[in-house]
């Protein structure tokens, strides 16, 4: 008579492991994706936020916050850092606090500010422009709509924010 084994050789054991671990790497590179979307929507929803702080702002002083406020360089921003222009938001009660890009660090905010634009003509920096950048970490369609780059969100009161 011949004693039949009861359980799972090694192969059907090592097939189903190889499957659950092809099943979760999906399941992982799709949350990660998910993850970047959200971190992305947020920094959209942060800059319209700062766009209608700054609209009141200028309503209430016929300016945008310049360089007379404090650092407001896009180029080596500290703008949303303390002592940086857009400061003047919080302290006059247009914003509870600054928003902080999901990534940012206590040096480097990610957000840049400054009050420079291109178009329309004359090209300068004054307190009657501004321009808002983010990068983000998915194509934000920004060539599409004549921005610096493919992974970029920007919200100006120019034309042309290049």
């Amino acid at each position: 008579m011949k004693v039949q084994n009861k359980g799972f050789t090694l192969i059907e054991l090592l097939v189903v492991i190889a499957i659950i671990a092809l099943l979760s790497s999906v399941v992982l590179a799709t949350l990660a994706v998910s993850r970047a979307k959200g971190r992305d929507a947020k920094r959209r929803s942060d800059l319209e936020q700062m766009r209608i702080a700054l609209e009141l702002y200028y309503d209430a002083t016929g300016g945008y916050p310049s360089s007379s406020d404090g650092n407001c360089d896009a180029i080596d921003d500290r703008s949303f850092l303390p002592g940086g222009c857009l400061e003047v938001l919080v302290t006059g009660g247009y914003l509870p606090r600054l928003p902080e890009d999901p990534l940012a660090t206590s040096t480097d905010p990610l957000y840049r500010y400054d009050d420079y634009c291109a178009l329309p003509a004359p090209a300068a920096r004054n307190n009657q422009r501004y321009r808002f950048i983010a990068d983000t970490e998915l194509p934000a369609g920004g060539l599409a709509n004549n921005l610096w780059g493919e992974n970029q969100v920007v919200i100006a009161s120019c034309a042309d924010p290049k």
